[in-house]
């Protein structure tokens, strides 16, 4: 399926120009003459990636950005600005807003289609870390369920339930099988020697975990807690591996899929030592809402300032005095223990 592009720009000579390069190269174009009809074409049909003009009428290219980010489903659409200025405080801003690249006009062809190339890749590349719908995974166990070798085998569609604060796996068991979530949420901690807990990942509908040390044949060197009542689905070793062994496509994407969660760990690892805290909790809650909440368009947040806390690798006070403060700022609410995300591209510019 040909890629979607959103070509945003006011002047009708490179409107036609990058429309004819685009098509040339198996994108399918869409084209918008000004910010304000740009954003109604990308709510409307959703494009793969966006190439917009700052210096606009009605509304320039930052404002696209912002009213983009404000929507659940145009937030993550990658952006790439193109500017006849160049002097740093427009890049910077841009940057700041939230865009994923920044072009300067004139440009040479080759440079433009790089940049998309990059930007769909890397797009792509954190969207490999699910597989999507609970149909789709039940489709891959059914699947393993026709081989011949497996017609007996307990893979009968098995489903797991757990409540709040239990234990899916723990620290030191050997691993039994890979889990895909349904419903419900799911963190995965190490506990220092002292009883504190550090949280290493959250996960969501749709997400998978547990398969690192099956595919080690190790020990799990975490625990696994349902944050709240989860619904999970589960691969046992044996029909993991036959699904390995005998679906190339599935064995490239836990390859992507591991590849991708070894580079967002070392990407946590320069944060906690480099970032403040600021920016270190704003990461945290931007993750956590679109782990979270992008899929059901709420913008609260059901986590425990300890939870929180532990992600970020800091105290608990600390956090409650961070979240203090961007409330003051008009960042967030804070209604009870839950977190009401009221100014994302706010939250987005300050991790960036």
């Amino acid at each position: 399926m040909k890629k979607k592009v959103l070509l945003i720009d006011d002047n009708l000579d490179v409107r036609e120009n990058v429309a004819e390069i685009l098509t040339l190269s198996d994108y399918e174009v869409l084209t918008s003459e000004n910010g304000k009809e740009g954003v109604e074409v990308a709510q409307k049909n959703l494009p793969d990636i966006i190439v917009c003009d700052i210096a606009m009428p009605l509304l320039d290219g930052y404002g696209v950005i912002h009213l983009l980010s404000r929507s659940p489903e145009t937030a993550n659409i990658p952006v790439i600005l193109l500017t006849a200025r160049t002097d740093r405080d427009n890049y910077r801003k841009g940057m700041e807003l939230g865009a994923d690249d920044y072009i300067t006009k004139p440009f040479e062809e080759a440079e433009l289609l790089r940049a998309i190339e990059a930007r769909l890749l890397k797009h792509s590349r954190e969207k490999d870390g699910r597989y999507g719908t609970a149909e789709g995974f039940v489709a891959l166990m059914n699947d393993t369920r026709s081989l011949e070798a497996f017609k007996e085998a307990a893979v009968d569609g098995l489903v797991f339930d757990f409540q709040k604060r239990e234990y899916i796996y723990r620290e030191g068991s050997q691993p039994r099988y890979v889990y895909f979530i349904e419903s419900g949420k799911v963190k995965t901690v190490l506990l220092s020697n002292d009883g504190k807990e550090l949280m290493t990942g959250l996960f969501g509908e749709g997400d998978i975990f547990g398969h690192i040390a099956m595919l080690e044949e190790a020990e799990y060197t975490e625990s696994a807690i349902a944050v709240e009542h989860v619904k999970l689905h589960a691969l046992n070793k044996a029909d993991f591996f036959s699904l390995l062994g005998t679906h190339q496509g599935a064995t490239a994407k836990f390859i992507r899929i591991m590849a991708n969660q070894l580079i967002e760990a070392e990407d946590k690892l320069l944060r906690l030592a480099y970032d403040s805290v600021r920016k270190r909790v704003a990461e945290a809650l931007v993750e956590v809402y679109r782990t979270y909440s992008l899929s059901n368009g709420k913008k609260e947040i059901e986590i425990s300032r300890q939870e929180l806390a532990s992600y970020v690798g800091t105290a608990t006070e600390t956090v409650i005095r961070t979240l203090s403060a961007f409330k003051q700022e008009g960042l967030i609410n804070i209604v009870q223990s839950n977190i009401i995300i009221k100014d994302l591209a706010g939250l987005i510019r300050m991790k960036n």
